[in-house]
Parts: structure tokens; C-alpha cells; sequence
């Protein structure tokens, strides 16, 4: 198996810790969506709490904070919608959805439409034509009110099928064994093993991150699997729980590397 080594994505990714009322004016209103964005919120839903209402016990509300906005839509600078409402869920990879190069404002959806704020802005990465969006909440605030972001190159040139991504986004260095190689990921950094248009079949897959106290501790043991048409996010996002036995947790799937088609723009 091809290794090249562990890298930075240099133009190819953006990370931005926006939140609400970011300014948006590198966003051109005017330009008409030429790329294809996907967003994946990290974290953990907060436990299930009831209640009785009318005579019924039902779930309540999400703590304010706790969880993403159940529905975000692009805003551009002169207040217009791009493109429908986005349902968004820890753990799952949004439906693509239309958009331009620049920063995209994103605006919660209440019961009259858009927040007038922002929520959060992220920044596309690059000149590529598919980007996938990392969302992670504040580390420090432990709220959603305040996100952080990561915005990867997602096309097939930056990510093609039988390769496997690993970024790291959590807050310590991450220790990763995969096939036989040790991959040392510093926060913020993105590296890509495999190769391209190859399967890979029960790889042995662990990874380690560095809790509080400097120990080491494995927070994912696995194999790895695809085919030659599929490719393998790995994503290591710092556990947001209460009292977390484990410093992270990990994103692992793959997936079928057929890309929705980006609109023309101007």
C-alpha cells in the first residue's frame, strides 16, 4: 500500500471558528452557486429527558446549546435564501447542497424562516468544485451557540475512490496504526492513505489520543474496509459528553465516491 506522508492540506482546506453575527462580505451575492457543499456535525446528543404532556409522556426539548439547529439555509449578504433548508444531525453527512466559493453564511431555520444572525460562516476551501464541512461545537463554551468549522476539499481529485482521509479536529496530537504504519495527526491536520481506484479489505484500523493527563488512550480499535468505488473518511472530534470516559471519539465510514453534479455559475 502507497504512503504518503502525513500532510496539511495547504488551499485545499479552511478552518474557521466563526459563530453568529460573522460578516460575510467576501461572500458575493451576486455569484451564482458552482459548487457542491456537504456538512457533518460532530459531537454527542445530549440524553433523552420526558415529560407529561396532556396526559402523555413525551420528550422534551434539547437543553438551548446542546445539539446543532435542526435546520440550517445558506443567507447571502443581501438577505436572500440559497437553496433549501438543511436538516442537520450529529453523526450524518447533510444532503449536498448549492453554493459558492468565498465564505458561506449559514442561518438557523426557527418557525418564521432564517434567523436574521448568522449561526455559523465557513469558508470553502480552495478551487475545488466539492467540499464536505466539518462542524464541531466550542470546546471551551461546550455549545452549539458558538461552532467551529473545517472545510475539506472533497472532489475526486483531492479525495478519490480507495483512498482513506484522516483528519483529526479534536483539541491533543492523535496516534493513528493503520496497515502497519504509525501516523502521528496534529489537530487541524489532514492526512490520505491507500490507493486510488483499490479496495481494501479488513485493515487493521486504532487510534490514540492524548487525554488531559498527557496518557495516551485508544479511543477507537477496528478494521477497515472498501471497495475500489468507495472511500473511508476517518474523523478523531474531541468527546463532548459530560463526564467522557474517553478524551475522543471517531467518525468511521465509507462511502460510494459518486458526487452530486456541481450547478454551472458565473
Amino acid at each position: 500500500m502507497n504512503s504518503p506522508p502525513t500532510f496539511l492540506l495547504a488551499g485545499l482546506l479552511s478552518l474557521s471558528p466563526f459563530c453568529c453575527g460573522l460578516s460575510v462580505a467576501q461572500n458575493d451575492a451576486n455569484k451564482k452557486p458552482n459548487r457542491v457543499l456537504r456538512i457533518l456535525p460532530l459531537g454527542e446528543t445530549p440524553p433523552f429527558v420526558f415529560k407529561q404532556e396532556g396526559g402523555a409522556r413525551v420528550e422534551a426539548d434539547a437543553p438551548a446549546g446542546s445539539i446543532p439547529p435542526r435546520q440550517i439555509v445558506q443567507v447571502t449578504k443581501n438577505g436572500e435564501e440559497r437553496g433549501n433548508p438543511l436538516p442537520l444531525r450529529l453523526g450524518q453527512i447533510s444532503a449536498p447542497t448549492p453554493a459558492t466559493g468565498g465564505t458561506v453564511s449559514l442561518h438557523a431555520v426557527g418557525s418564521s424562516g432564517p434567523e436574521p444572525k448568522a449561526w455559523h460562516a465557513l469558508r470553502m476551501p480552495g478551487n475545488a468544485t466539492h467540499a464536505l464541512a466539518l462542524l464541531w461545537r466550542d470546546p471551551d463554551e461546550k455549545k452549539w451557540t458558538k461552532a467551529h468549522s473545517l472545510s475539506l476539499a472533497d472532489d475526486l481529485k483531492a479525495f478519490p475512490p480507495g483512498m482513506v482521509r484522516f483528519v483529526n479536529v479534536s483539541t491533543g496530537p492523535a496516534t493513528i496504526e493503520f496497515s502497519g504504519e504509525t501516523i502521528e495527526l496534529e489537530p487541524g491536520n489532514v492526512a490520505l492513505r491507500g490507493t486510488a481506484r483499490a479496495a481494501i479489505e479488513g485493515e487493521s484500523l486504532q487510534v490514540k489520543v492524548s487525554d488531559a493527563k498527557g496518557k495516551a488512550v485508544r479511543v477507537h480499535a477496528a478494521s477497515l474496509s472498501h471497495t475500489a468505488e468507495e472511500r473511508t473518511n476517518v474523523i478523531i472530534y474531541k468527546a463532548d459528553g459530560k463526564r467522557p470516559r474517553r478524551p475522543a471519539k471517531v467518525f468511521a465510514r465509507p462511502e460510494r465516491a459518486k458526487l452530486a453534479t456541481p450547478p454551472r455559475g458565473r
